[in-house]
Order: C-alpha cells, then structure tokens, then sequence
C-alpha cells in the first residue's frame, strides 16, 4: 500500500473518529441540559433561586453547546431570566427574558402561545417592579387577549382575574384611570362569576423579593 494511500485512510479515520465523538459529546450536552433544567425547578421550589439560577445557567450552556433547537434555549433563558430577576438584578433578567421572548417568537411563527404569554406576563411584572408603567402596559396588552383566546379564562379563572387586576395596577400608575377602572371590573366580574375556585398557581412578583 502506497505512502499516499495510507494517508488518505488514516485522515478518513480521524474525520469518522471526530464525527463520532462530536455526536457523543453533543447527546452528552442534551442529557446534562435536562437534568440541570430539571434541577433548576427543583431548587426554585425549595426557595433556593440563586441554586436555581446557576442550573439553569448550566441548562442553557449545554443546550447551547448541544446544538439544541430555539425552544429548548428559549426556556433555559426564560428561567435563567426569572432567577435573575428573583436576585435582584432586573437589569440583567430584562435582557434574558426579552431574548427568551424574541426566540419564542421564531419557533411559534407568529402565534400567540401559553410559552409567549408566559415571557410576557414575567416581562409586564418585571417592568412594573422597575417602575417601568408604560412598558408593562404593552406587554399586558398582548397578553391579556392571547390569554382569552387561549381558554385560560376557563380553565384558570382566578390567575386571569389576578393578572387582570396586575394590569389595571400599571394602567393606574400610568393615569390612564378610565381603561383601570375597566380591568378593575371586568377582575370583578370574573371573580363574582368563579365564587369558591381558588388559584392553582401564585403569581412571583419581582419587587415584592426585591423591594425598591
């Protein structure tokens, strides 16, 4: 066998043995992401953002590194983004939620989902916390319509009368008193409507952690 053949089957078998190893270290990457993500949710049940925080830190680096799709990413960032903020740096989770919101944006398409309304609702709360009135009224009201359209008026009816009544705060804050006093009543319609239903889910609020 020539000097040149063998040059040729030994670069083929270094490229195959790359190729190998980048698919074995990327299937590493995707299994370290889910379980850092996971650990992320267990710490921020426990109460322990700043745990949460640094799992999904490391959750959103090995997707990243992964090769993972924009929704895997999107939601490492939408956490990371919320346990940023839960520290207190409202700076630095504006800018992540805002990014986790802009590549829901590209894997949706378009469309309004539970996942935008969710990047919204923690964006509208955050930019309150800042005092931000203005900015939060926007961010509500994409979102408050998305969520009608979505059913969550019927399957969770006191989270959407709270977060009605989280809109017509920033409404209020930012004088526009008439459209609060219209969010004002239509949280006590829905609440008058749902007597006896109880919400299953408590909203965060930035400035209550973080006390300006």
């Amino acid at each position: 066998m020539g000097a040149v053949t063998q040059l040729r089957r030994l670069r083929f078998f270094v490229v195959l043995a790359l190729v190998l190893f980048s698919g074995c270290a990327h299937q590493l990457n995707l299994i370290n992401a889910q379980k850092y993500y996971e650990l992320g949710l267990q710490e921020e049940f426990r109460g322990n953002y700043s745990g949460a925080k640094e799992a999904f830190w490391r959750s959103f680096v090995n997707y990243r590194d992964a090769g993972a799709s924009k929704a895997y990413i999107s939601a490492a960032i939408y956490n990371l983004g919320r346990m940023t903020g839960y520290m207190c740096d409202f700076t630095k989770a504006d800018e992540l939620l805002k990014e986790a919101l802009v590549l829901e944006r590209d894997v949706t398409g378009g469309e309004t989902t539970l996942n935008i309304t969710k990047r919204l609702g923690e964006l509208a709360r955050l930019a309150s916390a800042r005092h931000e009135y203005e900015e939060s009224i926007g961010y509500y009201k994409e979102a408050v319509p998305g969520l009608e359209n979505l059913g969550v008026l019927e399957s969770q009816p006191i989270e959407f009368a709270i977060f009605i009544e989280d809109y017509a705060f920033v409404l209020e804050k930012a004088h526009y008193l008439q459209f609060a006093q219209e969010q004002t009543a239509k949280a006590k319609a829905i609440r008058e409507e749902h007597k006896g239903d109880s919400a299953q889910y408590e909203f965060v609020y930035y400035d209550q952690l973080c006390p300006q």
